[in-house]
């Protein structure tokens, strides 16, 4: 049991926060820790595509068997994070961090070599972990990423209104079943591990919604930084296997309907497109390329720039599907 002490400050100080990173973390570890039904059919889909670059971020966790190292869960500013600014936090660990966070993992033999780097406070193979998680987030996460940050900030918002209308604390109590809130300012969450308490000493605490947590709750708590709560969300599923409930996506797939609708919200070229979708630019040149073809969206030349635009077909589907 995990119980988190409150103070005035800390009930405004909490905040929700949207992490790239967790969500590369709980896709990869998401079976032995809180996953439920959406991360056994993403891994389905993703194990195969898995990139070289990715093996040793792979040996790291697969060399922690009691969870996720505390020095992957980063901390940049800001609440809306971006990747880049997760990896650069995660390449400035320092070497006692990484020795405290590492202490109890890969005990005996076969344990990875960059295991026993890292644990001796060597900090050059961050960089390969950062590279192997950028490069996982871009090959099996990217085209996913527009539609899980819907999913995720729908959570957020929905929270909000009951913070709004019934207080913080029924917010809090309302996470999961496995959290309880006491009005003394006590928070108490079924975790795995020893039991523990932390005072948040005024830090507030961070709400992190994981589409792919769904099992249970999780928590970070390193010193001197804000405690974590990873949590699952409410609302509707997001995952493929449940998209056909968009009428688009039940009729040109829902990476399809993705850029449709991006093409529809203004000219744009292939580059462009790749970025409001955030995306890899050959993937969206392969969707627009099959959209072409079946007559969905035109190319044409501007000047310097060859732009999509939705084409009168393109516009009958974006109507249909709204």
């Amino acid at each position: 049991m995990l119980t988190v002490n409150f103070a005035v400050p800390d009930l405004a100080r909490t905040r929700f926060v949207v992490s790239p990173m967790d969500h590369v973390l709980t896709a990869l570890t998401g079976s032995r820790t809180w996953a439920g039904t959406r991360r056994a059919r993403w891994w389905t889909r993703m194990r195969g595509r898995i990139p070289q670059t990715a093996a040793p971020l792979l040996d790291v966790l697969g060399a922690c068997r009691t969870g996720v190292p505390d020095f992957l869960v980063t901390h940049p500013r800001g609440t809306h994070r971006q990747l880049a600014d997760e990896l650069d936090a995660l390449a400035a660990t320092t070497p006692a961090e990484l020795r405290q966070a590492l202490a109890g993992c890969g005990a005996g033999r076969g344990v990875p070599r960059i295991v026993v780097e890292l644990r001796e406070g060597d900090t050059r193979p961050l960089r390969w972990l950062a590279d192997g998680a950028l490069a996982l987030f871009r090959t099996c996460l990217a085209e996913d990423w527009s539609d899980i940050q819907r999913h995720l900030q729908t959570d957020i918002a929905h929270r909000a209104q009951v913070s709004g209308e019934a207080g913080i604390g029924a917010m809090l109590g309302g996470l999961h079943h496995r959290v309880g809130w006491q009005e003394d300012g006590v928070l108490r969450c079924a975790v795995g591990g020893p039991d523990r308490t932390v005072d948040l000493a005024g830090r507030g605490l961070e709400l992190h919604p994981n589409f792919f947590v769904q099992d249970g709750v999780g928590a970070v708590l390193v010193p001197g930084r804000p405690a974590v709560l990873l949590h699952p969300t409410t609302g509707p599923s997001t995952d493929r296997g449940t998209s056909t409930a968009d009428p688009l996506s039940g009729l040109i797939g829902s990476a399809r309907a993705r850029v449709l609708r991006a093409v529809g919200q203004a000219p744009c070229s292939t580059t462009e497109l790749a970025a409001r979708l955030g995306i890899g630019l050959s993937s969206a040149s392969a969707h627009a390329t099959a959209l072409r073809t079946t007559g969905a969206i035109t190319t044409q030349r501007q000047g310097r720039h060859v732009l999509h635009l939705v084409a009168p077909l393109g516009r009958a589907l974006l109507s249909a599907g709204t």
